[in-house]
Protein backbone atom coordinates (compact mmCIF):
# COMPACT_ATOMS: atom_id res chain seq x y z
CA UNK A 1 0.00 0.00 0.00
CA UNK A 2 1.54 3.47 -0.68
CA UNK A 3 1.44 5.69 1.59
CA UNK A 4 -0.47 8.73 1.77
CA UNK A 5 2.34 11.61 1.69
CA UNK A 6 3.51 9.86 -1.98
CA UNK A 7 1.83 12.38 -4.52
CA UNK A 8 -0.64 10.66 -6.56
CA UNK A 9 -0.53 13.31 -9.27
CA UNK A 10 3.31 13.42 -9.95
CA UNK A 11 5.38 9.75 -9.38
CA UNK A 12 8.54 10.23 -7.18
CA UNK A 13 7.24 13.73 -5.95
CA UNK A 14 6.45 13.65 -1.80
CA UNK A 15 2.88 15.36 -0.79
CA UNK A 16 4.47 17.86 2.03
CA UNK A 17 1.22 18.39 3.79
CA UNK A 18 0.39 14.43 4.04
CA UNK A 19 4.10 14.08 5.07
CA UNK A 20 3.64 17.41 7.97
CA UNK A 21 0.75 15.81 8.76
CA UNK A 22 1.94 12.15 9.37
CA UNK A 23 4.96 13.14 11.14
CA UNK A 24 3.00 15.39 13.77
CA UNK A 25 1.05 13.29 14.43
CA UNK A 26 3.72 10.62 15.60
CA UNK A 27 4.29 10.54 19.42
CA UNK A 28 7.22 12.63 20.57
CA UNK A 29 10.64 11.03 21.81
CA UNK A 30 10.85 12.21 25.59
CA UNK A 31 13.89 12.08 27.50
CA UNK A 32 13.79 9.57 31.13
CA UNK A 33 12.76 11.96 33.66
CA UNK A 34 15.07 12.95 36.79
CA UNK A 35 18.40 11.81 34.64
CA UNK A 36 20.09 15.08 35.49
CA UNK A 37 19.46 14.30 39.44
CA UNK A 38 20.58 10.64 39.19
CA UNK A 39 24.00 12.32 37.33
CA UNK A 40 24.28 15.08 40.05
CA UNK A 41 23.31 12.05 42.75
CA UNK A 42 25.95 9.60 42.13
CA UNK A 43 28.78 13.16 41.82
CA UNK A 44 28.02 13.14 45.25
CA UNK A 45 28.13 9.56 46.02
CA UNK A 46 32.26 9.52 44.57
CA UNK A 47 32.71 12.96 46.52
CA UNK A 48 31.63 11.08 49.49
CA UNK A 49 33.71 8.02 48.45
CA UNK A 50 37.03 9.89 48.10
CA UNK A 51 36.54 11.80 51.46
CA UNK A 52 36.22 8.48 53.13
CA UNK A 53 39.27 7.55 51.61
CA UNK A 54 41.10 10.64 52.05
CA UNK A 55 40.05 10.06 55.71
CA UNK A 56 41.53 6.51 55.73
CA UNK A 57 45.02 7.65 54.42
CA UNK A 58 44.97 10.44 56.98
CA UNK A 59 44.69 7.86 59.69
CA UNK A 60 46.76 5.21 58.51
CA UNK A 61 49.51 7.83 57.64
CA UNK A 62 49.36 9.07 61.42
CA UNK A 63 49.47 5.50 62.80
CA UNK A 64 52.40 4.90 61.08
CA UNK A 65 53.80 8.09 61.89
CA UNK A 66 53.36 7.01 65.82
CA UNK A 67 55.27 3.48 64.97
CA UNK A 68 58.44 5.04 63.46
CA UNK A 69 58.51 7.30 66.38
CA UNK A 70 58.13 4.32 68.80
CA UNK A 71 60.66 2.86 66.63
CA UNK A 72 63.03 5.58 66.92
CA UNK A 73 62.47 5.63 70.48
CA UNK A 74 63.40 1.67 70.97
CA UNK A 75 66.67 2.22 68.94
CA UNK A 76 68.25 5.03 71.13
CA UNK A 77 67.11 2.86 73.71
CA UNK A 78 69.16 -0.09 72.22
CA UNK A 79 72.05 2.62 70.92
CA UNK A 80 72.45 3.65 74.69
CA UNK A 81 73.18 0.05 76.18
CA UNK A 82 75.35 -0.74 73.25
CA UNK A 83 77.34 2.65 74.25
CA UNK A 84 77.13 1.46 77.89
CA UNK A 85 78.67 -2.01 77.36
CA UNK A 86 81.41 -0.82 74.86
CA UNK A 87 82.12 1.81 77.21
CA UNK A 88 81.95 -1.70 80.06
CA UNK A 89 84.36 -3.60 77.44
CA UNK A 90 86.46 -0.83 76.84
CA UNK A 91 87.24 0.24 80.52
CA UNK A 92 86.93 4.04 79.36
CA UNK A 93 84.31 6.41 80.78
CA UNK A 94 82.02 7.52 77.84
CA UNK A 95 78.58 9.98 77.19
CA UNK A 96 75.76 7.36 78.34
CA UNK A 97 73.47 9.16 76.06
CA UNK A 98 73.73 8.00 72.34
CA UNK A 99 74.38 9.97 69.10
CA UNK A 100 70.95 11.11 67.71
CA UNK A 101 71.16 11.68 64.30
CA UNK A 102 69.72 14.69 64.12
CA UNK A 103 71.53 16.07 61.23
CA UNK A 104 70.37 15.07 57.65
CA UNK A 105 71.81 13.77 55.87
CA UNK A 106 73.52 11.26 58.41
CA UNK A 107 75.73 8.44 57.59
CA UNK A 108 76.27 6.45 55.69
CA UNK A 109 76.54 8.89 53.16
CA UNK A 110 74.76 8.06 49.97
CA UNK A 111 75.80 10.69 47.02
CA UNK A 112 78.11 13.29 46.56
CA UNK A 113 75.41 15.99 47.10
CA UNK A 114 75.45 14.48 50.63
CA UNK A 115 79.07 14.61 51.27
CA UNK A 116 78.84 18.11 50.32
CA UNK A 117 75.72 19.20 52.52
CA UNK A 118 78.04 17.25 55.56
CA UNK A 119 80.81 19.35 54.86
CA UNK A 120 78.41 22.44 55.50
CA UNK A 121 77.01 20.91 58.41
CA UNK A 122 80.45 20.33 60.12
CA UNK A 123 80.61 23.93 60.39
CA UNK A 124 78.41 23.79 63.27
CA UNK A 125 80.35 22.54 66.43
CA UNK A 126 77.66 20.69 67.73
CA UNK A 127 77.05 18.63 64.52
CA UNK A 128 81.13 18.10 64.60
CA UNK A 129 81.18 16.80 67.96
CA UNK A 130 77.90 14.31 67.03
CA UNK A 131 80.60 13.02 63.94
CA UNK A 132 83.28 12.47 66.75
CA UNK A 133 80.90 10.66 69.12
CA UNK A 134 79.85 8.61 66.25
CA UNK A 135 83.55 7.72 64.98
CA UNK A 136 84.47 7.08 68.72
CA UNK A 137 82.67 3.96 68.70
CA UNK A 138 85.30 2.11 66.79
CA UNK A 139 86.34 -1.30 68.10
CA UNK A 140 89.90 -1.63 69.31
CA UNK A 141 92.79 -3.19 66.79
CA UNK A 142 94.82 -2.45 64.33
CA UNK A 143 94.93 1.10 63.03
CA UNK A 144 94.21 -0.12 59.03
CA UNK A 145 90.97 -1.95 60.44
CA UNK A 146 89.98 0.94 62.64
CA UNK A 147 90.42 3.75 59.65
CA UNK A 148 88.14 0.94 57.10
CA UNK A 149 85.84 0.81 59.61
CA UNK A 150 85.17 4.18 59.92
CA UNK A 151 84.99 4.75 56.14
CA UNK A 152 82.51 2.37 55.73
CA UNK A 153 80.33 3.40 58.38
CA UNK A 154 80.48 7.01 57.19
CA UNK A 155 80.44 6.55 53.26
CA UNK A 156 78.45 4.01 51.26
CA UNK A 157 80.05 1.65 48.25
CA UNK A 158 78.33 2.98 45.88
CA UNK A 159 79.24 6.57 46.90
CA UNK A 160 83.05 5.45 47.09
CA UNK A 161 83.33 4.60 43.50
CA UNK A 162 82.38 8.46 42.64
CA UNK A 163 85.43 9.78 45.14
CA UNK A 164 89.00 9.66 45.10
CA UNK A 165 91.59 10.65 47.48
CA UNK A 166 92.74 13.37 45.14
CA UNK A 167 90.27 15.14 42.96
CA UNK A 168 89.96 14.12 39.12
CA UNK A 169 87.55 15.11 36.47
CA UNK A 170 85.20 12.88 37.48
CA UNK A 171 85.91 12.26 41.02
CA UNK A 172 85.38 14.83 43.95
CA UNK A 173 88.25 14.79 46.37
CA UNK A 174 88.24 12.87 49.90
CA UNK A 175 91.56 13.95 50.99
CA UNK A 176 90.72 17.96 51.07
CA UNK A 177 87.52 17.44 53.02
CA UNK A 178 86.42 17.96 57.09
CA UNK A 179 85.32 14.57 56.77
CA UNK A 180 89.23 13.41 56.45
CA UNK A 181 90.33 15.81 59.10
CA UNK A 182 87.53 14.49 61.57
CA UNK A 183 88.60 11.22 60.67
CA UNK A 184 92.35 11.67 61.20
CA UNK A 185 92.10 13.78 64.19
CA UNK A 186 89.51 11.11 66.05
CA UNK A 187 92.08 7.93 64.84
CA UNK A 188 95.26 9.53 65.75
CA UNK A 189 97.10 8.08 68.67
CA UNK A 190 94.12 6.56 70.53
CA UNK A 191 95.42 2.92 68.83
CA UNK A 192 97.67 0.20 70.73
CA UNK A 193 98.97 -0.50 67.50
CA UNK A 194 102.58 1.17 67.25
CA UNK A 195 101.94 2.05 63.46
CA UNK A 196 98.70 4.03 64.80
CA UNK A 197 100.30 7.38 62.58
CA UNK A 198 98.45 9.76 60.13
CA UNK A 199 100.81 8.31 57.33
CA UNK A 200 99.45 4.94 58.16
CA UNK A 201 95.85 6.23 58.05
CA UNK A 202 95.80 7.79 55.06
CA UNK A 203 97.54 5.25 53.21
CA UNK A 204 94.42 2.55 54.09
CA UNK A 205 92.03 5.50 53.12
CA UNK A 206 93.86 5.75 49.59
CA UNK A 207 93.92 2.21 49.37
CA UNK A 208 90.47 1.67 49.98
CA UNK A 209 89.05 4.36 47.83
CA UNK A 210 91.44 2.49 44.96
CA UNK A 211 89.35 -1.01 45.98
CA UNK A 212 85.95 0.72 45.52
CA UNK A 213 84.74 -0.99 42.78
CA UNK A 214 86.21 -4.16 43.85
CA UNK A 215 83.55 -3.92 46.98
CA UNK A 216 80.83 -3.50 44.76
CA UNK A 217 81.58 -6.46 42.94
CA UNK A 218 83.05 -4.57 39.78
CA UNK A 219 85.65 -7.40 38.29
CA UNK A 220 83.64 -10.24 39.61
CA UNK A 221 80.46 -8.87 37.38
CA UNK A 222 82.32 -8.32 34.43
CA UNK A 223 81.86 -11.24 31.37
CA UNK A 224 84.38 -13.75 31.26
CA UNK A 225 86.55 -13.23 27.90
CA UNK A 226 89.48 -15.90 26.83
CA UNK A 227 92.41 -13.81 26.91
CA UNK A 228 93.40 -11.93 23.57
CA UNK A 229 96.66 -14.19 22.66
CA UNK A 230 98.21 -13.07 19.27
CA UNK A 231 99.99 -15.36 16.47
CA UNK A 232 103.16 -15.01 15.34
CA UNK A 233 103.68 -14.56 12.00
CA UNK A 234 103.61 -17.87 10.12
CA UNK A 235 102.89 -19.75 13.54
CA UNK A 236 100.55 -21.94 11.48
CA UNK A 237 102.69 -23.50 9.31
CA UNK A 238 105.43 -23.66 12.40
CA UNK A 239 103.28 -26.08 14.42
CA UNK A 240 102.73 -28.52 11.70
CA UNK A 241 106.24 -28.72 10.55
CA UNK A 242 107.31 -29.38 13.84
CA UNK A 243 104.06 -32.10 14.25
CA UNK A 244 105.52 -33.47 11.36
CA UNK A 245 109.18 -33.77 12.17
CA UNK A 246 108.20 -35.80 15.21
CA UNK A 247 109.24 -39.40 14.65
CA UNK A 248 106.45 -42.45 14.44
CA UNK A 249 107.57 -43.57 17.81
CA UNK A 250 107.73 -40.38 19.84
CA UNK A 251 105.90 -40.34 23.39
CA UNK A 252 104.59 -36.93 22.44
CA UNK A 253 102.41 -38.98 19.89
CA UNK A 254 100.70 -41.00 21.81
CA UNK A 255 97.94 -38.60 23.11
CA UNK A 256 95.44 -41.44 24.39
CA UNK A 257 97.97 -42.89 26.40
Amino acid sequence: MRPNYISDEVPGVLNLTMLEENVSSQPAISQPKGYEAAIFSAIMELKEDFKSFKNEIKSELKELSARIENTNLYVATLDTQVNKYHCDVVGKTCNASPTKPKWRPWFPLQTVTDVNTMEQNLQDENCRADVVSFLQRTPTGKIGDRTKYCLSRMISDELSKNLSWLKTPNRQSFGSTTLWAIILETLSGTSNDPDSSAIAIRRTCIAWFQNARDRSGGRSKRRFTEPHMPLLENSTQNIRDNIENVPPNDSRMNLCE
